[in-house]
Parts: C-alpha cells; sequence; structure tokens
C-alpha cells in the first residue's frame, strides 16, 4: 500500500468565531451602504475588511502524508467436541485454508483468526456449555477498531449456545458470514436443560425444566434416574419446555440423568443426555450425644448444640455401666435402657452426626452396632469422638469396629511413631513387684495409686468369686 499525500487549509482563529462573524456582518453593512451613498474606494475598503477578517482567522497551510491502514477480516473457527462427528474437521480447515488464500490476495486486509477450543466442563460446575461461538468471536474483535472491522466468517457445523437477539455492539455494522460444515440431511436428537436446581431439601422435590429437539417432531421418550437407578419413564414432546419435579432423596450429592432415546439415523448419542448435581441439605440437623459419665463438660455439649435452633440433639449418659456392679437389683434402680438397637439399627441413618463423649468400649454398646456405625460412617454419615487419656488404653474406641474406618492403623508406613499409641493387649498376670502398703511394707494388695492392668482384671476376678460366695450363702440360709 504507497503512501499518499494531501493538501488542506486549516484555520486557527485569533477571536472567536462568533465575534469574526459578527465583524464580518458590520464590515458588510458599512460597505452596502457606502454602496448606495456612491463613496469612492469602496472596492480598497472591501478588500481591507476582507484582509483583516483572514488575518484575524488565521489560517494555515497543511500538506499530509497519508499511509492507509490494512483492513481486519475476522476468521473464527469452531473446534468444538460437535465438529469430530465425520468429517466436519477436514472440511472445516480445508475451508479455512482456500478462505485465507483467497483473502489473502485482496490488498490492504489483514486476516486474523480466532480458534474455540473443546470444551472440557466437569459435573457440577458452574460455567455454562454448549458451544460459545459468539463469545469467542467478540473476545477476538476487543482488539480491532470498529472502523477497521472489514467482516467476519465463522467456520463451524451450525450448533451454537450462545447467539444473542441482535448484532453485537463490536461488530460496528460489519457482515457476519457462516461456512456450515457437515452433509445435506443430517438430523441429530438433543436434550437441553434450561433450568436445575443446585440445592434441595432432603425429602422434599425440585424441579427442572428441560425440552428436547429434533427435526423430525413428534414426541421422544425420556428416562430419569438418580444415583444410577431409574425413577420415571415419560413421553416428552419434541420442542417444548417440561417441568418435571425430583425427589432429593439424600444429602449431599444426587446424581440426576436425563436420557432420551435414540432417534433414526443420529449423528452421534453423546448428547441424548444430560446430568446434572443436586446438594441435598437437611432441614434441621439431628445430632446424637452419647455421654459415657455424668460430668460438668456435658452442660457445655448442651448449651453448644442447643444454641442453634436449627439443630435437633438427642443426648444420653450412661449413669451405671456393667462395671458398676454395687449389688443393687435391678428392680430398684429409677434408670432408663438404654436403647441401643433402636438408635444404632433401626433410627441410625436419621442422623447427620453421631458425638461419642468420653465413652469407653465395652460399657455398653456391642461390636455389632458398632460396626452398624463404621457402615454409616462410610455411607457419608459424621462422626465426632471427643475422648481423653483413654483412648489410649484397652478400651479405646480403636479397639471396635471403628477403627479400622476412622483412624488410620497403627502400621501405616506414613506414621512410624503412631505404633506406640496403641497399647498391646491385656494379660491377666500378676505383676512382679508387689504393692508397697502405706507403712512401706510390702506383700500388701493395697496402692495408693491407680491399679496396673494385671491388678484391675485380679481384683475383678475377686469379686466375682466374693459374689458367688454370697449367692450360695443366700441360697443356704433361705432353704
Amino acid at each position: 500500500m504507497n503512501p499518499t499525500s494531501a493538501v488542506s487549509v486549516a484555520f486557527d482563529p485569533l477571536l472567536p468565531w462568533s465575534i469574526l462573524i459578527a465583524l464580518g456582518a458590520a464590515g458588510l453593512v458599512l460597505v452596502l451602504l457606502g454602496l448606495r451613498a456612491r463613496a469612492r474606494g469602496l472596492l480598497w475598503r472591501f478588500l481591507g475588511i476582507v484582509v483583516v477578517l483572514a488575518a484575524l482567522a488565521n489560517p494555515a497551510l497543511i500538506e499530509e502524508q497519508r499511509k492507509p491502514i490494512a483492513d481486519v477480516a475476522l476468521v473464527v473457527t469452531d473446534d468444538s467436541d460437535s465438529m469430530t462427528i465425520g468429517e466436519r474437521r477436514i472440511q472445516g480447515q480445508a475451508a479455512k485454508e482456500a478462505l485465507k488464500k483467497k483473502l489473502g490476495q485482496q490488498e490492504g486486509l489483514e486476516i486474523r483468526e480466532a480458534t474455540l477450543p473443546p470444551s472440557h466442563i466437569q459435573l457440577g460446575s458452574e460455567r455454562p456449555g454448549g458451544t460459545r461461538l459468539i463469545e469467542t468471536m467478540r473476545s477476538a474483535l476487543v482488539e480491532v477498531p470498529p472502523e477497521r472491522l472489514a467482516g467476519v466468517v465463522l467456520l463451524t457445523d451450525g450448533q451454537v449456545h450462545d447467539v444473542p437477539a441482535g448484532l453485537p455492539p463490536e461488530l460496528g455494522g460489519a457482515p457476519v458470514h457462516a461456512l456450515i460444515a457437515g452433509k445435506k440431511g443430517e438430523r441429530d436428537r438433543l436434550i437441553v436443560i434450561e433450568q436445575s436446581p443446585r440445592f434441595g431439601v432432603v425429602g422434599r422435590q425440585v424441579t427442572t425444566k428441560f425440552r428436547i429437539e429434533d427435526p423430525a417432531g413428534g414426541s421422544a421418550p425420556v428416562t430419569l434416574s438418580v444415583g444410577g437407578e431409574v425413577v420415571r419413564r415419560l413421553d416428552v414432546p419434541v420442542g417444548r419446555s417440561v417441568e418435571l419435579p425430583i425427589t432429593v432423596g439424600n444429602p449431599g450429592a444426587n446424581i440426576v440423568e436425563l436420557e432420551v432415546a435414540p432417534g433414526q439415523n443420529e449423528l452421534t448419542l453423546d448428547n441424548n443426555r444430560a446430568i446434572f448435581t443436586i446438594n441435598g441439605v437437611r432441614d434441621r440437623l439431628r445430632v446424637l450425644l452419647v455421654s459415657g459419665e455424668p460430668y460438668q463438660g456435658e452442660r457445655a455439649w448442651r448449651n453448644l448444640l442447643k444454641s442453634d435452633p436449627a439443630v435437633d440433639l438427642v443426648h444420653f449418659t450412661i449413669l451405671r455401666t456393667p462395671q458398676k456392679d454395687d449389688f443393687t437389683p435391678v428392680r430398684e434402680l429409677s434408670l432408663i435402657v438404654f436403647p441401643m438397637r433402636e438408635l444404632f439399627e433401626q433410627k441410625l441413618k436419621e442422623f447427620d452426626l453421631i458425638i461419642f463423649d468420653r465413652y469407653e468400649s465395652g460399657n455398653l454398646i456391642t461390636r455389632d452396632y458398632f460396626r452398624n456405625i463404621a457402615e454409616y460412617v462410610k455411607g457419608g454419615g459424621a462422626l465426632l469422638v471427643s475422648v481423653g487419656p483413654v483412648f489410649a488404653t484397652q478400651r479405646s474406641l480403636y479397639r471396635t469396629p471403628l477403627g479400622t474406618t476412622c483412624w488410620r492403623p497403627a502400621s501405616s508406613p506414613r506414621s512410624p511413631r503412631s505404633a506406640s499409641a496403641i497399647p498391646s493387649p491385656p494379660t491377666c498376670r500378676r505383676p512382679a513387684t508387689p504393692a508397697r502398703s502405706r507403712n512401706g511394707a510390702a506383700g500388701s494388695a493395697w496402692s495408693p495409686r491407680a491399679p496396673t492392668t494385671a491388678t484391675r482384671c485380679w481384683r475383678v476376678r475377686k469379686a466375682s468369686r466374693w459374689s458367688s460366695s454370697i449367692a450360695s450363702a443366700k441360697a443356704v440360709w433361705r432353704s
């Protein structure tokens, strides 16, 4: 493109144009009056006025060297997943090369390219799906001035999901052309999700909105699946929006799948189904708190959990364990029987959180119920264990089936020091060193310190013998 030169006159007046116009009008009136009076030298007076006004206008002669700027032709290529069907991608590449060769022969035209890459959208992502070709075009036009834009060419298969109602303002009136890849007479059936809820209360229904697109029209069978299980089958008219209620079955992620049956001579079945996620939330949080013994910290737990009105708390405190045998008949006790079967078998899944507070294994809950709790945790339930030094003893909850589910085994190579935190299995041998009495004499069975594991086992055996002796004595007395 050869540069060109141009000459022009520019004015930079010393006075505002309004004053110059007023002076020019006054001079013209004076010239007319002199012409009427037939005064001498009228022509020289007129030329003088013109020269003064021209001097006040301050004209300047400008010579410009102009170099034309090339126009821009934008070529937008659709490289989405639908272009992999058949020979569409090959056709698109061939059309782009031929177009670039043809446009490159025109002088004063710059070719710019933009490509829409394949979309890799994961389940549950907030990014919009579909072929966002217009968005790619508008992003490329940001760097192009509207007065330089010669036109836009779209190379696509015709499936564009962000077509606006009007022309984008970035075009500035430039023409838009589309070259469609594919073959004549192709058809495909598509399911489009118009509205999908992100959250829902467990046990209640939410509504999703979708439609089926098919050039053949008519109706199409649709299958609704939640969590991999078929919930409903229905016939849906093609081209109409349909609202479908869905029941939120469980808390957390509920995978919902809508699938339409394949039609005749379809190009692909990948777009015959749509998947989205509904996060189930509970209306109220149900918490089960089991305290192993009564102590002052229970009030802190209750105040913390009852401070939230959205929390339903069920609290049990074990006041009497089988180890606390003071020979009081059961019929004389005013204690409620701990409902183990109802809590840990029948209604276990109704709780969102289970808390064990200072609970020791072997008190009341059997290993079968601990297995149920372990399966509850594997299924997504929450478990909180609040313990102290008891966790490092033989009565630790780690020794129950919960240990393999909620804690890492002590033999893990990533934590070699954790093996010492779990004691070895107990033995019932008597200690090799006898306990000291209060006076320091050896051989006494009394010790002011906490008894060892072996001492506790020996005392339990001795207590059982003493209770059996008392029972036999009572039987002799009654007879």
